[in-house]
């Protein structure tokens, strides 16, 4: 564990935080408590809530919406 942490210091702040929101993503995500009371959520936008740094939500977004235009291009 003490090298996670000397990786994670040696990071900018911003990317510490980053990799912050990471750990609470997956500790969210592969909880037993959280799995059996949260609800999934099947909007895009409220996937996006996962990320709390807002370049990150507008990036997946983009990107999500240029996959719905190319698969309704094809069609």
């Amino acid at each position: 564990m003490q090298l996670i942490e000397e990786r994670i210091k040696s990071l900018t702040p911003e990317l510490q935080k980053e990799v912050l929101d990471f750990i609470d993503f997956l500790v969210s995500k592969y909880s037993l408590s959280s799995v059996k009371t949260s609800k999934r959520i099947k909007s895009v936008g409220g996937s996006l809530e996962k990320y709390k740094n807002v370049n990150l939500q507008k990036k997946e977004k983009g990107a999500w919406a240029e996959a719905a235009a190319v698969k309704h291009e094809s069609r």
